[in-house]
């Protein structure tokens, strides 16, 4: 049998390819294309016509909540969130697990700063009543994101409580110095009384060190059966900054003293979420896509105390969340049996951060922390993801952007894969040769499977033809891809960073709505159309059945992966054109270089 080579020495460019790979597109291959398209714009409004999803109510904007107006020069002030306006009926202001008296609501909030956040400390309670971070905004806003401490009526962030009411009886020191915070406080808890001294000293963008001492001031034994430090609240960011997010990856961290790291989904179970971990623990934190707090103790705790609430999601919310309801958290750390005897003292040291999960400053914090800033759970993926991030962040201090940056990881990550790359089309190109050989074998033993098997195995041996070897760039990138899918997805530097036509490299890249419901993404068509056109460069395997059903994966991906982050797209865009590009370079190679007959044919 002799197989002809069929080869057109008179193309004289990659434009003529194209236009070729174009025309070959068959009729029913159009028509599918087509009707894919018309319902990829028409699917919302039939699913909202259908009544399989809601249609979104127009949002309607909430009555300005009752400010308290005051005079000009007039610093922040306490203010009691578990009581009415009204007077309080007794001398201390109860609801808490700290009382005060009523005339400390007036004391001025101190404001510990930098320059990315400004830390509110509420001198009456000793506690973080809420974080706002400079640097950094709200999605489609210029309000700055600001983190609330509250929980209920529990102790605020970075608190400190006992299993029994605390009362405040007078503030002896409330100084603020440059980064550091001091609050001395004379305190009752039953008839027994101490001194409560904490400190709280800003070491860097997003940490501080944080200092407790409680001083036996009575003449009696004082006994805490529990010891409770708040590690703080965190909303989910869609809430907090007001994103849209996939996967927001909303969980509770902790680390026990056997070095031994846990995680646990905010919404799990109640049996897994308030499960109490064996060991006593290092480490105590919340987790988001982008955010994170992390409480250290030099003291390892006893235990944790986790908290969680279900919120009812405003219609704006519900935009962000893609739900109607959604949790907040918080942990705490636990020490069991404190005593202290009359005239000791205790002391005991944190450190704490809250802010972006960025990779170097946590590492700097601390190392074991970043745990909770892994792109991945899988250790040997995260590493890979980390170096894609890192990547990332060196080439945009070469070009100044981080779009560009992209484009150049993916050209460095191309030009890697070059020489396996070229190997495999050079394979493919040598098994399309083969394949009026190959479709004759099919036919004449179709009956006989077994044997037909058989005969594919003597042609790959006589022709040296690997079938696999075509595949192998695609294993090869695809823990490349994962890698920079969460690389990409979960890297907080590319929030609110424009690109081209793209507004945020963090999000979708749409540029406008059709009939209001409907984003179009041109990135996500781009990738979709190369992928088709991709498709059809490549040798066809199997019978016509099996190639339509190839030729419609790209359309699937389309709707599995239409609203990846811009950032993601840009790169697989990209990435489709260099390996057009190769395959057409690859064609002409082998153009040039085939012989115009097959050892088939010698033989």
């Amino acid at each position: 049998m002799e197989a002809t080579i069929r080869y057109r020495p008179e193309r004289i460019g990659i434009i003529d390819e194209i236009k070729d790979l174009v025309v070959k597109f068959d009729k029913e291959t159009i028509i599918v294309l087509i009707f894919c398209g018309i319902l990829l714009f028409a699917w919302q409004p039939i699913c909202e016509w259908m009544g399989w999803i809601k249609k979104p109510e127009p949002f309607a904007p909430q009555p300005p909540a009752a400010v308290t107006t005051v005079t000009k020069n007039t610093p922040d002030v306490v203010t009691n969130r578990n009581q009415a306006a009204s007077t309080p009926t007794s001398q201390y202001i109860a609801g808490r697990k700290i009382e005060i008296p009523q005339e400390m609501e007036s004391i001025p909030l101190q404001h510990l700063r930098n320059d990315s956040f400004d830390m509110a400390i509420n001198p009456a309670f000793g506690e973080i009543s809420k974080i706002t971070f400079e640097k950094l905004l709200r999605t489609g806003s210029d309000e700055k994101l600001t983190a609330t401490g509250i929980f209920g009526n529990n102790i605020g962030m970075l608190g400190v409580s006992a299993d029994n009411i605390w009362r405040v009886l007078e503030i002896l020191e409330n100084k603020l110095d440059a980064n550091t915070f001091t609050l001395t406080r004379r305190m009752q808890a039953g008839t027994a009384e101490f001194i409560l001294t904490q400190t709280w000293e800003i070491t860097s963008d997003y940490g501080i060190e944080y200092h407790i001492r409680l001083r036996n001031s009575g003449g009696e034994n004082l006994l805490f059966n529990t010891l409770q430090i708040s590690g703080g609240v965190l909303e989910p960011f869609a809430v907090l900054g007001h994103d849209r997010i996939r996967n927001d990856d909303y969980m509770l961290y902790y680390r026990t003293v056997e070095g031994k790291d846990h995680r646990i989904k905010i919404a799990a179970k109640d049996e897994k979420f308030f499960a109490k971990p064996e060991f006593k623990l290092q480490w105590i934190g919340l987790g988001t896509k982008y955010f994170m707090n992390v409480l250290v103790s030099e003291t390892p705790f006893n235990t944790m105390a986790q908290a969680r609430k279900q919120q009812n999601a405003t219609v704006q919310e519900a935009k962000w969340l893609g739900d109607k309801t959604y949790y907040i958290s918080n942990v705490n750390g636990i020490f069991n049996s404190i005593q202290i005897t009359p005239g000791e003292a205790k002391v005991l040291n944190f450190k704490f951060y809250f802010g972006p999960k960025d990779k170097e400053q946590v590492n700097a914090f601390a190392p074991s922390a970043t745990y909770i800033s892994r792109l991945m759970s899988w250790s040997p993926m995260n590493v890979l993801a980390d170096f894609m991030l890192w990547s990332l962040a060196r080439l945009k201090d070469v070009c100044g952007s981080y779009g560009w940056a992209i484009i150049l990881l993916t050209a460095i990550v191309r030009l890697l894969l070059w020489p396996v790359t070229h190997k495999a089309n050079m394979s493919m190109k040598r098994m399309q040769l083969f394949k009026p050989e190959m479709d004759e074998i099919r036919t004449k033993y179709k009956e006989n499977p077994q044997l037909m098997q058989v005969k594919m195995g003597e042609l790959y041996k006589r022709e040296g033809l690997h079938p696999l070897r075509g595949c192998l760039p695609l294993f090869m990138q695809l823990p490349i891809f994962m890698a920079l899918y969460f690389a990409l997805d979960g890297a907080m530097e590319l929030r609110h960073v424009s690109f081209w036509w793209a507004a945020d490299l963090s999000q979708p890249d749409t540029i406008f709505h059709i009939l209001g419901t409907l984003p179009i993404n041109p990135l996500v068509l781009m990738m979709t159309g190369l992928m088709v056109l991709q498709q059809k460069m490549m040798p066809q395997a199997g019978d016509a059945t099996q190639q339509k059903i190839m030729m419609f994966m790209p359309l699937i991906m389309l709707f599995i992966l239409y609203n990846l982050p811009s950032g993601l797209t840009l790169y697989w865009t990209v990435s489709q054109i260099f390996s057009i590009l190769q395959m057409l370079l690859t064609q002409k190679i082998a153009g040039k270089n085939t012989p115009p007959t097959t050892k088939a044919a010698k033989a």
